[in-house]
């Protein structure tokens, strides 16, 4: 159901206390009063009242020695909150589609959110009719260098970011075709870019698999969709098991682009 804008009772001083806070920006993090008053066209005696009362409630903070404003850190708090709502319709939306994947291939399927280099799963399906199932376990740290989703991560960075964390890998044996250096790695890691879809073929361990795609909001990595299973099934059925996850990419990015 959507709500006709025109039907909108617009607060005057809420309005005027989110112009306020719209001021603020990457480039223009800190402001002082004179500033902020000459940004929204309002005068000083109005824009010092509310200034106070965003104070007051936490939405705005003070530096004393610099006498300028900034966001206050209740913004983090909201925004857990809204990813945690949004990653839960995200979630909802795609459930049944990654469970059906799993239960056509009988592979495990995973959705991942991307948090700088961290990819928690916020979603795993298991095929609910196979004797056997693949499980990730969420608590074991495996290396980027190792992984479908850590290669998607890797090969999205900042190149000058991407290579300060690759020299700080200490590089270990875990399957029989994980990378062992840096020059195999970004090789691999451009192949990814330019294909849009990441493998990882026994690279944590003989006989097992992944395949991950990207979920892209506004040029950012956001979130992997991916699958484990046996390398000689992913070899068999890889195209249409990427087919499967990339229709379901699709909603996401729907659902996505309905926030721009």
């Amino acid at each position: 159901m959507t709500t006709n804008k025109k039907n909108y009772k617009i607060i005057q001083s809420l309005a005027r206390a989110f112009t306020i806070i719209n001021c603020f920006s990457k480039d223009e993090s800190q402001l002082t009063l004179n500033e902020i008053s000459q940004k929204t066209g309002l005068n000083i005696n109005t824009t010092r009242g509310l200034v106070q009362t965003l104070l007051h409630y936490h939405y705005l903070a003070y530096d004393e020695a610099a006498n300028t404003y900034r966001l206050g850190l209740v913004f983090m708090e909201k925004a857990r909150i809204a990813q945690f709502e949004f990653n839960n319709r995200l979630i909802n939306l795609v459930r049944s589609d990654l469970q059906q994947l799993a239960d056509v291939f009988a592979v495990s399927t995973r959705m991942m959110s991307i948090e700088g280099t961290q990819a928690p799963i916020v979603m795993e399906a298991k095929p609910s009719q196979a004797r056997y199932s693949l499980v990730v376990h969420e608590s074991t740290e495996f290396p980027l260098y190792a992984t479908a989703t850590g290669k998607l991560i890797l090969a999205n960075l900042d190149p000058d970011y991407r290579d300060q964390v690759i020299d700080q890998f200490e590089w270990k044996e875990f399957g029989p075709n994980n990378h062992t250096d840096k020059e195999s790695l970004l090789k691999d890691l451009a192949q990814i870019k330019d294909q849009g879809i990441s493998i990882e073929n026994q690279e944590l361990g003989l006989g097992f698999s992944s395949l991950a795609v990207p979920v892209f909001q506004e040029g950012a990595l956001v979130y992997s969709l991916s699958l484990t299973t046996t390398d000689e099934i992913l070899k068999a059925k890889q195209n249409q098991m990427l087919k499967g996850l990339k229709q379901i990419r699709d909603k996401l990015n729907q659902a996505l682009a309905s926030l721009a």
